[in-house]
């Protein structure tokens, strides 16, 4: 073993370590992001411009065209790929897995000394030197890589899960539905919407509409299938959207969905019952989602007005009651 000062810490030209765990960290502390880049952050809290809301006829404006990737966004995806490789999911694995580093740094070192620096290599005393050294800043990269992983999958939860019915909020359920009609995906989509949901609150108190609100989503949730994709969009609002399902399943859904939901209050010794009223929308393959949500938007509007509790289809000559 020489007396020359070890490469790979501060010296190498490969491989500094210090500096990869700051970046590391620095990149892993972006709990906004929720690991999305700054353009696609920005697009997804973006609204759409009043002009280009799809027309439930279907001709709606053309699409805008994608934003060039900025230079930056390619840092971000290696950040990603390197933390997704290190991240650790139990003690087990985090041991693994630094086992694994220790190892790529012992032969980082190795061609760092031997055809870089020119230095004799022994096998023992600069492995042994090499790990003892790099142990701490391993550890320290794979503890701060779990914990970060865990805080943006919490911060994840939040952001895309609505707390009071733990249904997917707005965000969520768009961007699963739009994954699964991007992917060529053809089905239906319903909005449904609580019947004089005002009344309850104004009657019986916030606290019972928040009671209504979570009978509502159980539900929805027992009544679909797996693969169904359901949100709340907002207020007493709930989106559904059926991958595969023809007019003929959604109408038989929406007419499940559309029943009387029984809630009894907490501390309350009654019975509330509240009806839904649902505007369902068939869609072929090129059929946009935006598309889809405004022709079902538009049936719930004739389904609210012909007496609600009801299910209104959407066609293109007139929207029929199912």
């Amino acid at each position: 073993m020489t007396g020359a000062p070890l490469p790979l810490f501060g010296k190498s030209p490969i491989f500094n370590l210090p500096e990869w765990v700051v970046a590391l960290t620095r990149h892993w502390s972006r709990p906004a992001s929720l690991g999305l880049s700054p353009r696609q952050l920005q697009e997804a809290d973006m609204p759409s411009p009043p002009n280009e809301i799809a027309d439930p006829t279907g001709s709606a404006s053309p699409e805008r065209p994608p934003a060039p990737v900025q230079p930056g966004e390619r840092r971000h995806v290696l950040f990603d790929l390197m933390a997704d490789l290190l991240t650790p999911r139990s003690l087990p694995d985090g041991i693994a897995r630094g086992a694994v580093l220790i190892a790529v740094i012992n032969a980082i070192n190795w061609l760092s000394l031997t055809h870089i620096s020119r230095l004799p290599f022994d096998l023992v005393d600069d492995v042994l030197n090499t790990s003892v050294v790099a142990l701490p800043f391993v550890a320290l990269i794979l503890i701060v890589l779990h914990r970060q992983r865990r805080m943006q999958d919490q911060l994840l939860h939040l952001a895309t899960t609505d707390m009071l019915t733990g249904l997917p909020n707005r965000r969520a359920f768009l961007a699963r539905a739009g994954t699964l009609k991007s992917s060529g995906q053809n089905g239906s989509l319903l909005i449904l919407d609580i019947d004089h949901f005002k009344r309850v609150n104004d009657t019986y108190g916030h606290a019972v509409g928040d009671t209504c609100l979570r009978a509502v989503a159980d539900r929805l949730r027992q009544a679909l299938r797996a693969e169904d994709v359901v949100g709340r969009i907002g207020g007493e609002e709930f989106c559904v959207f059926l991958p595969g399902a023809t007019e003929e399943e959604a109408r038989q859904t929406g007419l499940r969905l559309c029943r009387a939901v029984a809630f009894e209050p907490d501390g309350e010794h009654l019975v509330l019952r509240v009806t839904l009223s649902a505007g369902a929308s068939f869609g072929e393959t090129a059929t946009s989602l935006e598309t889809l949500m405004a022709r079902a938007d538009q049936a719930l509007y004739n389904a609210k007005a012909q007496g609600r509790a009801r299910l209104v289809l959407w066609s293109e000559a007139a929207t029929q009651p199912a």
